[in-house]
């Protein structure tokens, strides 16, 4: 990635936290923004264990999914200072995996596809069917946008290894934002 690039992101960082930083913390979470912070968490997750050695197709790749799986952290740490709201994204977090062990549909998919898959059908405002975002989680996916549509479309188009695992990203994703 290019220094000016990086800059950008380094800026838009911290354009984030210091809007994070001044939200109020007492404010209770409404139930749509408790469901969206708990897909970022699932994302992240998935981000964070799919960390390898090796490049994500190429170096350029790798380095947006760094950016991404930090910009992740650094929006979650706004919400990890509640102790109710980490116990209401527990239990979220909970009754999906319960329904995901009930579910016996396979998929073969990376970690890190899933994630911006669902990332994706989870915050852009074409998929979410009217309903706005809260501005702090609006700000969060303007700032990773870009990043996520330019990783998923190198891996559907153009690394044929990754090609085949769209279709399963997509029906894994879908699975996760209708059941959460």
């Amino acid at each position: 990635m290019s220094s000016p690039e990086r800059e950008k992101q380094a800026k838009a960082l911290n354009e984030l936290a210091k809007f994070c930083d001044k939200q109020e913390q007492a404010k209770r979470v409404s139930k749509n923004e408790l469901k969206d912070v708990a897909i970022i968490s699932l994302a992240f997750s998935m981000l964070k264990s799919d960390i390898c050695d090796k490049f994500f197709i190429n170096k350029a790749t790798t380095d947006k999914i760094d950016f991404i799986r930090q910009s992740c952290d650094d929006i979650l740490k706004f919400y990890r200072n509640d102790k109710s709201t980490i116990k209401r994204v527990c239990l979220l977090l909970d009754a999906l995996d319960h329904k995901m062990k009930a579910n016996k549909t396979e998929v073969t998919t990376t970690a890190t596809q899933c994630a911006l898959t669902i990332l994706y059908f989870t915050l852009a405002p074409n998929e979410r069917k009217q309903k706005p975002l809260n501005p702090n989680l609006a700000a969060f996916w303007l700032q990773i946008k870009d990043s996520v549509l330019d990783v998923l479309y190198t891996a559907t188009d153009k690394a044929k290894r990754y090609e085949d695992y769209a279709v399963d990203s997509d029906i894994l994703a879908q699975f996760v934002k209708d059941n959460i």
